[in-house]
């Protein structure tokens, strides 16, 4: 600091000498000297990062430096892709129904830096246990994780669940048109059983709506039946894709 500090006095002594006028005035008292100067160095540095301005939907977000897309569908605004939200890296094998996981999909690797340089985490985001969609912090703040309830909204507007598949999704997908805008993806999922399964043949949605004390509900489809957005009882412990939805 004290370095700094007379690095700026002496840059405002030679600016001095060599007769520059200096005309900024920062506390108004009609003279420009020292006191301005070290006004000038508490403002020092006080830049704030760039933060997005959500205003409606289809709008971007920026959560945790990732910025999603948006889309709107009937009265509710969806992320247009899965979350990525990945504050710690998980080994395929390490289970809990209790503790957050959070798994990249055919990943074993040990650092955060590494699973994000993946193809898996960039296309298809990141595979959450049931813990790790409860934390406050894993969709923004005004979002949360969809419920079982969202996803039925949905279905009902795009005529029920054994035809609503083609409609949401993404149109480089078996038969997906993505009227809805969803553009779900075959992002797979990982088995309680420390495998990982169905990547490009099939996309899993973990929804917050418990089904039993250890097993919660989800949304899939997959290429066998893909008119279908069909659900299913899933324990706690395994890792499924997460989509938030405005609250």
């Amino acid at each position: 600091m004290h370095r700094l500090l007379f690095t700026a006095i002496y840059c405002f002594v030679c600016v001095s000498i060599v007769g520059q006028e200096l005309d900024f005035d920062g506390n108004n008292d009609g003279c420009v000297n020292i006191e301005d100067m070290l006004g000038l160095l508490v403002e020092f540095g006080q830049c704030s990062e760039e933060e997005s301005v959500f205003n409606s939907c289809g709008d971007s977000l920026n959560h945790y430096n990732y910025y999603y897309q948006t889309v709107q569908i009937g009265e509710k605004c969806w992320f247009q892709e899965n979350l990525k939200y990945l504050p710690q890296i998980n080994l395929p094998d390490d289970n809990s129904i209790v503790d957050p996981k959070f798994y990249v999909y055919n990943f074993a690797g040990e650092t955060i830096q590494e699973a994000q340089e993946t193809f898996a985490y960039n296309e298809y985001g990141v595979l959450y246990n049931y813990p790790a969609i409860l934390l406050e912090e894993t969709c923004p703040s005004g979002w949360h994780v969809s419920s079982l309830e969202d996803w039925n909204y949905i279905l009902d507007i795009y005529g029920g669940e054994w035809v609503a598949g083609e409609y949401l999704r993404s149109e480089d997908w078996n038969n997906g048109n993505n009227e809805s805008g969803l553009t779900l993806i075959a992002s797979g999922f990982r088995h309680n059983n420390n495998n990982f399964a169905m990547s490009g043949f099939g996309g899993y949605w973990r929804t917050s709506t418990s089904s039993t004390e250890n097993e919660s509900w989800n949304r899939y489809t997959t290429n066998v039946n893909p008119n279908w957005l069909d659900s299913s009882s899933i324990p706690h412990d395994s890792g499924m894709s997460v989509r938030c939805v405005k609250d």
